[in-house]
């Protein structure tokens, strides 16, 4: 019984070690037009991002520069997705990349998948 408990409790902690760390796709924007960028783009995003398993933190307008701050961006967005690999599927997909050339015409970008904890 005990060797049963002890391969039991070494499974489980196995899998609770094991588990995936979440991913962060961060993105930096400079909206050049807002109503389009609005309208066109960030609806067809958010449906992209849910289909591949991203969820929104964070999307503001709201900002404060804090240290070596680009005076440009206006929007930041944080995506969570269950998986650095889930999130590189959506970046790379072609869906994202068809998207992104229309996200283009209203606004410039920088993209970063950072993993989590």
């Amino acid at each position: 019984m005990k060797k049963l408990l002890a391969v039991l409790l070494l499974c489980v902690s196995a899998s609770v070690f094991a588990q995936t760390k979440p991913a962060y796709l961060v993105s930096e924007l400079t909206i050049k037009d807002r109503a389009g960028y609005m309208k066109e783009y960030a609806p067809k995003a958010v449906a992209m991002y849910t289909k591949f398993g991203g969820t929104f933190i964070v999307g503001g307008d709201k900002i404060e520069g804090v240290s070596n701050f680009d005076k440009s961006i206006n929007r930041v967005t944080i995506a969570r997705f269950d998986s650095f690999e889930k999130a590189q599927a959506m970046v790379n997909s072609p869906e994202r990349k068809a998207l992104a050339e229309s996200r283009d015409k209203y606004a410039s970008s920088r993209l970063y998948i950072v993993e989590g904890k």
